[in-house]
């Protein structure tokens, strides 16, 4: 499930740091928001994480999560 590995190699990097470096991918100028629970699964995925200090230790290895899909049933709204 979990494939993907990140290395904390500079100081003063969060666990939401890390996911945000991990998972950027919008084009230079857009913003880019990590969807609802990346992080919470990011640390269910490493429960060692909880014990480290704030700002990660360099080279701890975080094991990350899939982004999730799409939701299948979108909002439509019928009287735009």
């Amino acid at each position: 499930m979990f494939e993907t590995e990140f290395v904390v190699t500079r100081e003063g990097m969060t666990v939401d740091l890390c996911c945000w470096l991990h998972f950027y991918s919008a084009e230079e100028g857009e913003t880019f928001e990590l969807p609802e629970g990346v992080v919470e699964r990011t640390l269910e995925a490493n429960p060692d994480v909880a014990w480290l200090p704030l700002h990660l230790p360099l080279g701890t290895r975080l094991k990350m999560p899939p982004l999730p899909e799409e939701p299948t049933n979108k909002l439509l709204r019928i009287w735009d």
